[in-house]
């Protein structure tokens, strides 16, 4: 399991997920406690950055967040900038969970492994089931904010 700072991953950690394959993460605030548990099968680094991820850097450096742990960093800033963000093998998960470790997971054993993760670390936020269209519809309408408003 590699710990870094929410700054440091976002900065400069984009592994190739072919060089270690990192699929599951554990986001703890400032004081340890664990904020939320999750899974990403196309590299944790795009699903918070990338292409449709959590979180979107807006025009005059302000962020938004499109569920309910991104909006709680963004809630956070600057100081969550420090919070963690714990990066975990699929083997390493199975071994904090007393379980036999394997070479290859499939997407249902990942999801089995998430689930196990939650249940040991009982993180503060929920995860989220329901449809990002809202929340990017309110990114738009901050995007065009930020635009007419010169920042």
């Amino acid at each position: 399991m590699r710990a870094l700072t929410l700054r440091e991953f976002y900065e400069g950690t984009k592994t190739d997920p072919r060089e270690r394959r990192e699929d599951l993460y554990v986001v703890r605030d400032d004081r340890g406690q664990v904020l939320y548990v999750g899974i990403s099968e196309r590299g944790i680094w795009s699903r918070w950055f990338g292409q449709r991820g959590r979180m979107r850097h807006l025009p005059g450096g302000r962020w938004f967040g499109f569920d309910s742990v991104a909006q709680a960093v963004t809630d956070n800033m600057p100081q969550s900038w420090d919070w963690t963000i714990e990066l975990w093998t699929p083997q390493e998960c199975a071994e904090a969970l007393g379980i036999e470790p394997r070479g290859a997971y499939e997407r249902y054993e990942l999801m089995g492994l998430e689930a196990r993760m939650t249940d040991l670390l009982q993180p503060q936020l929920p995860i989220d089931d329901a449809s990002d269209i809202a929340k990017r519809a309110d990114l738009k309408r901050a995007v065009r904010l930020s635009y007419s408003r010169g920042r």
